[in-house]
């Protein structure tokens, strides 16, 4: 079945070795041949599994012929991943096996569509080289590319031919099984995969079916089974089913699996030491530790740690060695390992502690917060109420400045009503009875005026027709007798005639003044009337103000009040108001103490229930015990006595305080009562006091009138006396009228009687006429009058009414408007009392704001106390429910820990301090080193540019000498690494004239002669020295060749000295100084010739 973390292609995450035993039934080693045991992979059991293997050791074990079969597929450098299927290839080599090393190359294309041409280069340079130099002996390896199977066709035919059958017999649900989707492309890659496991035993290489061992990675099985699966299917051969090996995988220097992508994740084998310890230092990793400081100090997982890895899988080849590494290893790590969990307890157990304190840091720390922003909130809560109670009060001032005002006009419109009720409408009454009666009694004048007027007028008509008949009588009467009788005495009564009339000219002139006086009397008389309805008035009014003072008297609250004691009264006020505050600031201080010093009781009460609850000492860090409780009662009880006993003196002047509160609460209300009082007091005395000096001047104004009266009473007692005296002038002028008429009349004796009588009833009748028509007259006179008065009267009786009805209607406006007032008052009373109420209210309010605010002020002022133990400690900013959890979880973990070992934590400071020291020397070694690495590096640079400078100049010197000796071909110096010149060779490389290239080792002996000499002396011209010894170094040259030589020698010849050994015959010509050198009877003898 196929593994979704890996595949032939691709690994991902880590690899569980003993489960894929079983998934891909794969058997683990039991028991190995002796033989195998000489090698580390299967001693040290880095070859874990297998397939068929027995097949394999009782091949090995019969010395039978078997074959191994393996492939690579280049992708970088090689490295020591690499090196242990180039080991196994080696020692399955030793073991008798013959190699088969298969160059992926198709498969690459296939699957990662690489640079073929350079995979094919670093095939051969990179891989092959190094399978070479680890010991592959490649005269028994058969090494090919899966592109070019063989130059033999037969070979490549059947290779080709075995891989296209082999898809002949696979399906595609028997591919999916092993490996899951794949493409086309990579189906391809795994049948050419099956060819090269089983084309070993086709008889055109082996000749025969025999035993082929695979060594892969566990990633490489699937082939592995596709292969067994396919190979029983092949028509016409026999093939024993392939046997395999698994190993693990060599991790990369970072962990996980090597990338060649990734140069620092695996150490190549042509990395220098230096590249490799370099790698190994700062990429290794080290068995898991979270830092490099930690993995210094405590050493690495074996199991895990890359640098042992490269010693377990072949750097180190002693086992014994290895052995003692590991158990080291392992020792230290155990111990490490140990005292870490020791160490990490301790530092739990210390971050616990530290967590807990941070808990109960933040704990108080968000109670101190809350209690913060509760005494903010409630000084924020005071402040508004306050603005609240300062507002209530300037609306209580507005109310009472209403009030007042309302008063004023209360005050005014009762002043007004008094003043109505009292004077005008009593003068008024007055004035409308006494109209009333002047009415009625003009009315009744009137009446008799119009009788009399009437009875007059009727008596005059009367007495004119009377007097009409009369004298048409008389006249007819004296017509009869003016003819009997003359004027006989007409002169002698003249004389008594003129005296009557004088006396009937004074009695006219004493009724003219009787007539005088009379209306003088009249006006008199009204002018009293006045006087006495003013002086009435007045009298009312003084007696109206009167009653007024009496009334202010009888509402006065203290007689002698001021507004000097007004002000004393307030400042009383203020006085006692500050004590008040006073006491209610100390009310506060109490109650804060009190609730400071209950929560300070109620945290030792808390101490001492927690502390027995405990096990360990959070102090001591030792098992708690009676002694502890009993120390820490002792401790603590005294301090619950000195706190109890604050509270109960605190609660006790706490008493006495709201005793003292009420009592100046109650003097505050009554010196409110006395000042409203007082200042009405002092307002009703200066009403009085303006009363007063209003009868003062009613007073004078009486006496005044009085004066006035006393005057006209007088005059009219005078007038009265005077008409009394003349009351009959009326009379006395009638009959000296009459008696002047008679003795007119005197005169006619002669007449006779009846017309005498007649003329005397007609004169009597004229007389009475002429009384008539004066009575009509004065009668007329006086009705006119009294019209024109009874008309004035009924006016000023309707205006009076009218003033009346103005003054009731006014009166009733005034009492409507009064109790419209007097309503507003009590509305506004009511208001003001419920602002008072409000004010009332806000004050407790404020006075329970500042009883919260105190204890929150003692909370605050105990936490801060306690901040102070917690000092530096970070705060954790967040609920206090999830801080109260946490405590409580941290607290119960910390005793559930139980004992710790706070020893580890000095061990680990200790191995810190020389870890430290020896970090700070490696460091300054590393920095001495890296400045001597970057000398190395610039030396290196130099060198390199040197060596390369010197090598293009001798490469230019060497090919124009071997060009001067053999003019056949060239000759060149090649690098073998041009990219670092130092960790390769030189080649010298051999050009001919048909442009093949051979190695200076395929040449004959005189060739390869010319070839050094031209090196020899290239190297001579370019750096000369002064003396050479040449030993027949014409040993292997033909004459041509030797004629050249020795005319090169001859040209180097004038540049320094050259002693050469030689037989040569054109040497010997060309050389400037011979010397002969035989033997003769064992002795050397010495010819020397100049030449």
């Amino acid at each position: 079945m196929a593994n979704n973390n890996f595949n032939p292609w691709e690994i991902k995450g880590d690899i569980d070795y003993t489960k894929i035993i079983k998934q891909f039934g794969l058997k683990p080693f039991d028991k190995l041949l002796p033989k195998l045991n000489d090698y580390l992979l299967f001693r040290r059991g880095l070859i874990y599994c297998h397939r068929d293997f027995e097949r394999i050791e009782k091949a090995i074990k019969n010395k039978k012929q078997f074959a191994m079969m393996t492939g690579l597929m280049p992708s970088g450098k090689f490295h020591f991943g690499h090196k242990m299927v180039a080991d196994q290839t080696i020692m399955y080599q030793k073991l008798g096996a013959k190699v088969y090393v298969a160059v992926a190359d198709i498969e690459a294309y296939n699957s990662r569509n690489p640079d073929v041409d350079k995979l094919r280069k670093d095939a051969i340079e990179e891989y092959l080289t190094n399978y070479v130099a680890l010991g592959l002996d490649l005269k028994k390896c058969d090494f090919y590319f899966q592109s070019d199977r063989s130059k033999d066709g037969k070979k490549a035919g059947a290779y080709y031919s075995l891989a296209n059958m082999l898809g002949r017999h696979t399906t595609f649900n028997q591919v999916k099984a092993i490996y899951g989707d794949i493409s086309p492309a990579k189906l391809s890659s795994a049948l050419l995969q099956a060819s090269d496991m089983l084309h070993p035993q086709l008889k055109e290489f082996e000749g025969k079916p025999l035993p082929v061992i695979v060594p892969v990675g566990v990633d490489q099985d699937p082939h592995l089974r596709l292969t067994r699966d396919v190979a029983h299917k092949y028509p016409g051969y026999d093939f024993v089913p392939i046997s395999s090996t698994c190993h693990v995988f060599l991790p990369g220097l970072k962990g996980g699996k090597m990338s060649s992508s990734d140069e620092n994740s695996f150490i190549a084998l042509t990395d220098s030491p230096e590249i490799a310890a370099k790698k190994i230092k700062k990429f290794a990793f080290s068995g898991g530790r979270e830092t490099l400081e930690a993995h210094r100090k405590y050493g690495g997982n074996p199991d895990v740690d890359v640098s042992f890895l490269l010693l377990k899988f072949g750097l180190e080849e002693d086992d014994d060695k290895l052995k003692e590494i590991s158990a080291i290893l392992r020792e230290r790590t155990a111990y490490l390992n140990n005292l870490e969990k020791e160490r990490q307890q301790a530092l739990r157990f210390k971050k616990l502690e530290k967590d807990a304190v941070q808990y109960k840091a933040s704990i108080i720390y968000s109670d101190l917060t809350f209690n913060t922003k509760q005494a903010e909130n409630i000084i924020q809560d005071i402040s508004k109420k306050q603005k609240e109670i300062d507002k209530v009060k300037k609306i209580i001032i507005n109310l009472e400045g209403k009030i007042r005002g309302f008063e004023v006009k209360i005050t005014s419109i009762n002043a007004t009503i008094q003043k109505s009720t009292g004077l005008e409408q009593e003068k008024l009454n007055q004035e409308i009875t006494n109209i009333r009666a002047n009415l009625a009694g003009m009315t009744v004048n009137r009446e008799n005026y119009t009788s009399k007027l009437i009875h007059i007028r009727k008596q005059k008509e009367e007495l004119q027709d009377s007097i009409s008949e009369e004298n048409v009588v008389i006249r007819d009467l004296r017509v009869t007798d003016s003819k009997q009788n003359a004027n006989s005495q007409k002169e002698t009564n003249q004389k008594d005639l003129e005296k009557k009339q004088r006396k009937l000219d004074d009695y006219e002139e004493q009724r003219k003044k009787f007539y005088t006086l009379k209306s003088e009397l009249r006006s008199i008389k009204e002018r009293i009337t006045e006087k006495q309805l003013e002086l009435q008035t007045s009298s009312t009014e003084s007696e109206f103000s009167l009653k007024n003072i009496k009334s202010l008297i009888r509402e006065l609250y203290d007689k002698s009040s001021t507004k000097n004691k007004v002000s004393a009264l307030k400042i009383s006020l203020e006085e006692k108001k500050q004590i008040l505050d006073n006491i209610k600031k100390r009310e506060l201080e109490l109650e804060k103490i009190s609730y400071s010093n209950e929560i300070e009781i109620e945290n030792h009460k808390k101490l001492i229930k927690s502390i027995a609850k405990m096990d360990i000492c959070p102090v001591c860090k030792n098992k708690i015990t009676e002694n502890h409780i009993d120390e820490i009662h002792k401790d603590t009880m005294p301090q619950v006595d000195s706190l109890q006993k604050q509270v109960q003196d605190s609660d006790k002047e706490l008493t006495e305080i709201y005793n003292k509160k009420q009592v100046l609460e109650q003097e505050l209300l009554q010196i409110n009562d006395q000042i409203s009082n007082t200042e009405a007091d002092v307002i009703r005395l200066e009403n009085i006091a303006e009363k007063e000096k209003d009868i003062k001047i009613l007073y004078q104004r009486i006496e005044t009138i009085k004066s006035q009266l006393s005057e006209s009473q007088k005059k009219k007692q005078y007038l009265e006396s005077k008409i009394n005296e003349n009351l009959d002038i009326e009379k006395k002028y009638e009959i000296s009228k009459i008696e002047v008429q008679e003795i007119s009349l005197r005169t006619q004796k002669n007449l006779g009687s009846e017309i005498s009588f007649k003329e005397r009833d007609l004169e009597r009748s004229k007389i009475a006429l002429k009384q008539f028509t004066r009575e009509e007259k004065e009668l007329s006179e006086e009705f006119k009058v009294l019209e024109i008065n009874l008309n004035k009267n009924e006016n000023l009786l309707t205006k009076k009414k009218k003033q009346e009805e103005e003054l009731s209607e006014k009166f009733k406006k005034l009492i409507e408007s009064r109790d419209n007032l007097q309503k507003n008052i009590r509305e506004v009373q009511i208001e003001i009392s419920k602002k008072d109420n409000n004010i009332y209210n806000f004050e407790q309010d404020i006075n329970n704001f500042k009883i919260e605010k105190a204890r929150y002020d003692a909370s605050i002022e105990n936490l801060q106390t306690e901040m102070l133990e917690f000092k530096g400690v970070e705060i954790i900013k967040t609920k206090k429910e999830n801080l109260v959890h946490k405590l409580a979880k941290t607290q119960e973990i910390l005793s559930r820990i139980g004992n710790v070992n706070m020893r580890a934590l000095e061990v680990y400071d200790s191995v810190k301090q020389e870890y430290d020291s020896i970090s700070q020397k490696v460091e300054i070694i590393t920095k001495e080193k890296e400045g001597i690495m970057r000398i190395i590096h610039q030396i290196d640079i130099k060198k390199k540019k040197t060596f390369l400078k010197t090598m293009n100049d001798l490469n230019e010197i060497f090919s124009r000498n071997f060009s001067q000796l053999n003019n056949k071909g060239q000759v060149y110096l090649d690098l073998e690494n041009r990219k670092e010149p130092f960790e390769g060779g030189v080649s010298i490389v051999v050009k001919t004239g048909h442009g093949k290239y051979f190695d200076v080792t395929s040449l004959s002996g005189g060739e390869q002669t010319i070839v050094a000499l031209s090196l020899i002396f290239a190297i001579q011209e370019l750096n000369p020295y002064c003396f050479y010894i040449l030993d027949e170094i014409d040993a292997a040259l033909d004459k041509r060749n030797s004629e050249r030589l020795a005319g090169l020698l001859k040209k180097y010849m004038a540049k320094g000295q050259y002693i050469v050994i030689t037989h040569n015959d054109e040497i010997i010509t060309n050389a400037s100084t011979l010397y002969g050198v035989s033997m003769h009877d064992g002795i050397s003898k010495i010819l020397s010739l100049k030449v």
